[in-house]
């Protein structure tokens, strides 16, 4: 992403409604059920029931020790704007609980952060100003959107009067996401809720993946395209790791994917037979450990979750879809150990988005 019409778009949005001294936009998508504005009207700490329309221009009032925070709904997202509070922020871990989370905030005295949560864990978070001081549990989360903040932080340092800091941050978001900030929902009153300074600490539930809440996050919230990609990619990287090329099962499946056949289809059933044949050879063989380097243990363990992800995917939603090529990723980790990076990214790539 370069410095394009979206940052543009966000230096224009930022500059007119009086939002580049201080904002907290936050995203939210949920995985599988939609969320509600009272929903997060809840997780923020207000009073779902006390949401109401509200001109923009009142988040700009002081309310004392509470603020206004608008929400909007976006089909199954709901974003957050706030003017003089941060909650979307603090709370992102909460917030992003059975889904994921972004947020990108800064205030008036120029303090500033972009985040992002997946399944109420915290990936990564760092000042807008400093992007190498990074915290979270997978710090690199954001790399691939990062060159143009990069790109504006550098020039600060030869033009103090450029400074598109803040719309870069914004357009990593709507990039990520696909949300945009539309200029039309700042003209009116939309759906807003008083919420108090300090809300209280929230437990967060960190359930509901795997072992990589960013790239499973990414699998469930990712179009069906760009799903059947990854199982294509997934599966390639499972029939190498297990060394199966040669398996004669193998090659009719490789076909049934290049023919788009999605997963759950009946003509993946040899797949259960591979996995039964091969589970045999390695009960039979001498114990070798570690796991990872027993090949019959790849083996097994490869057909297993080739035919977890192709024969018992497969539903209308396609969120079946995304749980079996979740633990088929989870499969394919174990298996690659300290090979494992490459491949992540491999496959982290074919859920990118294009818009």
């Amino acid at each position: 992403m370069s410095k394009d019409e979206t940052i543009a778009y966000y230096e224009r949005l930022l500059d007119q409604f009086g939002l580049s001294v201080a904002l907290c936009w936050t995203v939210i998508e949920p995985v599988q059920d939609p969320l509600t504005i009272e929903a997060v009207a809840e997780r923020l700490g207000g009073d779902p029931g006390e949401v109401e329309e509200i001109p923009l221009s009142e988040a700009f009032e002081d309310y004392g020790t509470s603020y206004i925070a608008h929400l909007v709904q976006v089909g199954p997202v709901v974003a957050v704007i706030e003017i003089n509070g941060f909650q979307g922020n603090h709370q992102l871990d909460y917030l992003s609980e059975k889904g994921r989370a972004h947020s990108a905030y800064w205030n008036v005295n120029a303090l500033s952060s972009l985040g992002c949560a997946a399944f109420g864990h915290r990936l990564v978070s760092f000042e807008g100003l400093a992007p190498d001081q990074r915290s979270g549990i997978d710090v690199c989360a954001l790399d691939e959107e990062l060159a143009p903040l990069y790109a504006s932080n550098h020039a600060l340092y030869k033009d103090v009067e450029r400074d598109d800091t803040w719309a870069v941050m914004m357009a990593i978001v709507e990039r990520r996401t696909g949300v945009r900030l539309d200029e039309d929902w700042l003209d009116s009153a939309f759906p807003a809720i008083e919420l108090p300074g300090r809300p209280p600490p929230r437990a967060v539930k960190q359930g509901g993946f795997y072992f990589d809440p960013e790239l499973e996050a990414a699998l469930w919230l990712a179009p069906a395209e760009a799903r059947r990609a990854f199982t294509r990619e997934l599966t390639e990287l499972l029939v190498d790791a297990g060394g199966l090329g040669d398996e004669p099962e193998i090659p009719p499946v490789l076909e049934l994917l290049g023919q788009d056949v999605p997963p759950g289809d009946q003509r993946y059933e040899p797949l259960s037979r591979l996995a039964e044949r091969l589970d045999t050879e390695y009960e039979e063989a001498p114990l070798t450990v570690p796991a990872q380097t027993s090949r019959p243990w790849r083996r097994t363990r490869a057909a297993w979750a080739l035919r977890q992800s192709l024969l018992t995917g497969g539903d209308d939603t396609g969120l079946k879809d995304a749980h079996t090529a979740a633990h088929g990723a989870y499969m394919a980790r174990l298996i690659l150990g300290d090979d494992w990076s490459r491949a992540r990214t491999r496959l982290r790539h074919r859920l990118r988005r294009t818009t």
